[in-house]
């Protein structure tokens, strides 16, 4: 009699993504594609606990060929876990334990996050979004790719535009993938009609768009969207794994030349910038990929810019996320990419999943980049959005930016700075002739330098800022000044953003 398993045992291939879903106890015989002759029969059985600490463990049935268990051979049986990297013959997979029974009670998330500008950057075209219903929780994170405020408008309109949605279908039926997919065609051509629009004024080509990763929790299942290079890494019992493929044409060089049969260090590949090939505004149609799978008690979820990715390394992030507090990791990794000079912003969510618990809920500090809820009053096209980008009183909730207001602040003050002038000059005309001191000699006391003269015509000649009342249903989103503990120590070598990559196991699911 068959010993039945909670278990699923996913073969994905690592240079072709191919997804096997294989059966335990059932012999398997591959040959080796390469025309080598050699071939290997195996399967995947039921690990007997009194002998060794795996679930499911890997048996050689007989041949010749290649079998290896994270690099090392399998001669009889070996041990297997969720993450490990199966070679057969020439061919690498990943192997992804699922679980086909799902806890009776719902999970228990937490989650907590960070955008930041960095050190490198003046402002910060990088945006999040969370979500919080009771039925579902969404996480959205963008980077936003253009010059001027082309790219923090981009990624703020998708944030926006996504968590809308979320909010319209989250007491529907949660056909997430579908509703995700068709809620990025819609940004897409706004971003695409936006910016011919803008070249046709400009008399030159404008570009703009984002990167765009999002999850959707609902129950024990994750539903992704994914397109750019920022990422999801998905970490379980002390293994993590890149669920997303940067879709970029660094990776795609790396790509070719895993298909080539090239080694791991890819000789001859420059650490060049990467220059997406799929994103929101690349082109007129867009294609995501769009994956799902189950979560289990403890899992945790890592979604990231490239400001990020670019600068910690798989082991390094794993690492991380098995020994620090949820309360400090995205202060953590955020800080360190920046101490390694990162030159972009940098952005992280983390979620993680456990089995019931009382565990007070994290409240991360307010960000301006930071999009909570949903809010009637934004932007429904990306004309308004880059208006309220570059609007002098913006403010996060409003769609301002950081880097717009900094600069009205600077032509407002240029502007001061002539008035006062002017009057200083027309009163030393006046006194003079009335036989007193010039004006222009006496030094105010606390003028120590022209610094102070601007800002303290600045002070008095710009009139307040009317408030606007904040939307009760979204979370008022102050700057992103905050810095959260600890201070990472500096590493010497950076880590190259390929260093993790094709180790993923991911089901992808291209839109019909």
């Amino acid at each position: 009699m068959a010993v039945q398993s909670p278990y699923e045992v996913h073969l994905i291939n690592l240079q072709t993504q191919q997804h096997s879903i294989l059966q335990l106890n059932a012999a398997m015989e591959q040959a080796d594609p390469s025309g080598s002759g050699r071939s290997v029969a195996f399967r995947f059985q039921i690990g007997d606990p009194s002998q060794m600490s795996a679930a499911v463990v890997l048996e050689r049935i007989s041949g010749g060929g290649v079998l290896l268990v994270d690099g090392r051979p399998v001669l009889d049986l070996s041990p297997v876990a969720h993450g490990s990297v199966i070679t057969i013959n020439s061919q690498q997979y990943r192997l992804e334990l699922v679980s086909t029974e799902q806890p009776s009670q719902p999970p228990s998330l937490r989650a907590n996050w960070l955008s930041i500008t960095g050190s490198y950057r003046d402002h910060n075209e990088d945006a999040i979004g969370i979500s919080d219903p009771a039925r579902a929780r969404m996480f959205v994170l963008c980077d936003g790719v253009g010059g001027a405020e082309a790219g923090e408008a981009v990624s703020q309109f998708a944030i926006q535009q996504m968590l809308t949605m979320f909010h319209q279908h989250s007491k529907g039926s949660g056909e997430w993938l579908a509703l995700m997919n068709q809620a990025l065609v819609a940004i897409n051509t706004e971003v695409r009609r936006n910016s011919r629009m803008l070249s046709e004024q400009r008399g030159t080509t404008v570009m703009m768009g984002s990167t765009m990763v999002s999850v959707v929790l609902q129950g024990w299942d994750a539903f992704i969207l994914h397109v750019g290079d920022s990422r999801l890494y998905h970490w379980r019992s002390g293994q993590i794994r890149q669920v997303t493929n940067d879709h970029s044409t660094f990776m795609d060089d790396i790509y070719a030349r895993m298909g080539e049969g090239a080694s791991g260090t890819m000789p001859g590949i420059s650490l060049k910038r990467n220059v997406l090939v799929r994103g929101i505004g690349k082109s007129d149609t867009i294609e995501p990929d769009l994956i799902q799978f189950r979560l289990a008690p403890g899992d945790k979820l890592l979604l990231c810019s490239d400001g990020m990715s670019d600068k910690i390394g798989l082991e390094e992030v794993g690492a991380a996320l098995r020994d620090m507090r949820l309360e400090d990791l995205p202060g953590y990794l955020a800080n360190t990419a920046d101490t390694r000079v990162s030159k972009d912003n940098i952005s992280v969510i983390i979620v993680e999943s456990n089995l019931g618990g009382d565990a007070p809920p994290i409240r991360p500090p307010a960000q301006e980049r930071a999009y909570l809820g949903y809010n009637g009053r934004w932007p429904k096209s990306l004309d308004s959005a880059v208006a309220a980008a570059v609007a002098p009183a913006g403010g996060a909730a409003n769609g301002g930016s950081a880097s717009s207001r900094g600069s009205s602040k600077l032509l407002i003050g240029a502007v001061a700075v002539v008035a006062l002038l002017a009057v200083v000059a027309i009163l030393a005309v006046v006194l003079g002739g009335q036989g007193g001191a010039p004006v222009a000699a006496q030094t105010p006391a606390n003028a120590t330098d022209p610094v102070a003269v601007v800002t303290e015509a600045v002070e008095t000649s710009v009139p307040a800022t009317a408030t606007v009342t904040p939307d009760p249903t979204e979370t008022p989103l102050p700057t992103d000044t905050a810095t959260p503990a600890p201070t990472p120590t500096p590493t010497e070598t950076p880590v190259p953003p390929t260093a993790t990559l094709r180790t993923e196991p991911t089901a992808t699911i291209r839109p019909g």
